[in-house]
């Protein structure tokens, strides 16, 4: 039997599940290719990009202990981040 959301918006799962991955419907997530540019107005996001990030969480990469999210907010190697310079553990 799958997995749903109980009334209170609790998941709950019967089955030999490891990880469950959910996504927010809020955001724009558009699932046709090529995604448009951030031309610093739209912000659409590329779906499957979307879940292929949260497939590497439950799989353990990425979240603490990664240096992505400071490379994608100051560049690489850009000498006022020092976290910019390396790859952190879990980004291997």
């Amino acid at each position: 039997m799958p997995g749903g959301y109980d009334s209170n918006g609790n998941f709950v799962g019967v089955g030999p599940y490891d990880g469950v991955i959910l996504l927010n419907i809020d955001q724009p997530l558009s699932y046709s290719q090529p995604v448009p540019a951030y031309d610093g107005s739209n912000l659409t996001y590329d779906g499957t990009r979307a879940f292929e990030h949260e497939i590497d969480e439950v799989l353990g990469g990425g979240g603490s202990g990664s240096t992505l999210n400071d490379v994608a907010d100051y560049g690489l190697n850009n000498p006022l981040d020092p976290f910019t310079f390396y790859q952190g553990a879990l980004d291997l």
